[in-house]
């Protein structure tokens, strides 16, 4: 891993560039296919289909992916919890399905094993964007630490 100092002070971002993964991205391009079939299969009215959009941006996704990669099932928890509160049972199952598979399935974008040893030894730190950039051919992680550590 490049050496680098975490800003360890809340609400302040830590930025990570990698090489843009063609492999990754193609798998969540495939997993957006895969919701707009649950919407439409489900009828989703605009407001539960831009929610259903809103949940499942690639950093929601790689966050789940490293929580279950240290063992800490906390995230999916609490994500499962929120599917439950805003979609009809059936719709929720499905979503969650379809989460478990890319989760499980989709290959670990660049960067996944430095991401797994910034958030095992730092767990202030919470992945809030994942971005693709490919005009520079790069991707880049946004880390914000939600309070204050050392």
């Amino acid at each position: 891993m490049s050496r680098f100092t975490l800003n360890t002070r809340a609400g302040r971002d830590n930025v990570l560039v990698y090489p843009y993964d063609e492999a990754f991205f193609f798998t969540y391009g495939n997993f957006l296919d895969l919701l707009d079939k649950l919407a439409n299969q489900y009828d989703l009215d605009d407001r539960l289909r831009s929610q259903l959009y809103g949940l499942c941006p690639p950093s929601m996704l790689v966050e789940i992916m490293l929580h279950e990669e240290i063992g800490d099932p906390s995230i999916s928890d609490g994500f499962a919890d929120l599917v439950v509160q805003v979609f009809p049972d059936e719709v929720a199952g499905d979503l969650m399905d379809l989460i478990t598979g890319f989760v499980n399935d989709a290959p670990k974008p660049n960067g996944f094993e430095e991401l797994v040893w910034l958030v095992f030894y730092n767990d202030t730190l919470t992945l809030v964007s994942l971005e693709s950039v490919r005009e520079h051919d790069a991707m880049v992680y946004t880390f914000t630490s939600l309070v204050d550590s050392e």
